[in-house]
């Protein structure tokens, strides 16, 4: 099971952004905001929404589904999972989100095509992901010498396809075929904590907050 954290899947069909990880000719950053910005504004419009199946540690205190539903737009159903391997098969994106130790994400549970977020067990000797993971997922990371020093996972793996920084830059292939799984590695730099805060004071100054 999930040790102090959550898992999430997304089902098929409900999250092609995200698992479109892919290298386009003459892509850029506003092209991808573009993308990024029409894929909401479908969302908001009425097109399918994400359907999520959650599985939580025993124990742990959490939100009922029902008040999930209603608190996002962009959310059409969530629904607890009997384990953690029911609510991965059968995913488009898998979330892992851990302080486990010891790898709880299996790679024969995942689907071809699958885009694996995985944020946790950032310390040098814990794992959240197995071998299996990392052998047939493309790996990705924010920067290569974060990951590689301070992710057990990506210890693990003895390597790092790209930055993504890189592919969004066309400087490295992302996603190559429909088929090929995908792994995002965060341990999280400070970049990305500026980036997203000056996203949001520009929302305020435009709201006139």
């Amino acid at each position: 099971m999930v040790s102090g954290g959550v898992y999430f899947g997304v089902v098929p069909g409900s999250a092609e952004f995200a698992c479109d990880l892919r290298t386009v000719p003459g892509m850029t950053e506003a092209s991808v905001r573009a993308d990024l910005d029409e894929w909401l504004d479908r969302r908001r419009a009425g097109d399918p929404k994400l359907d999520v199946e959650l599985v939580f540690e025993p124990g742990l205190e959490w939100i009922p589904p029902a008040e999930i539903d209603s608190a996002h737009p962009l959310v059409a159903s969530v629904r607890a999972a009997a384990s953690a391997e029911a609510a991965v098969r059968g995913a488009d994106v898998v979330v892992v989100a851990t302080t486990s130790k010891t790898p709880v994400l299996r790679g024969e549970w995942l689907s071809p095509g699958t885009h694996v977020n995985a944020v946790g067990a950032s310390r040098p000797d814990w794992r959240e992901l197995d071998d299996a993971v990392l052998s047939r997922a493309r790996i990705f990371v924010e920067q290569r010498e974060a990951a590689s020093k301070e992710s057990g996972d990506v210890i693990a793996a003895g390597r790092i396809d790209a930055e993504i920084g890189e592919v969004i830059l066309g400087a490295a292939a992302g996603r190559r075929s429909p088929d090929e799984v995908t792994l995002f590695k965060s341990v999280g730099v400070a970049v990305e904590d500026v980036v997203a805060s000056d996203l949001v004071y520009r929302a305020a100054v435009a709201e006139n907050r």
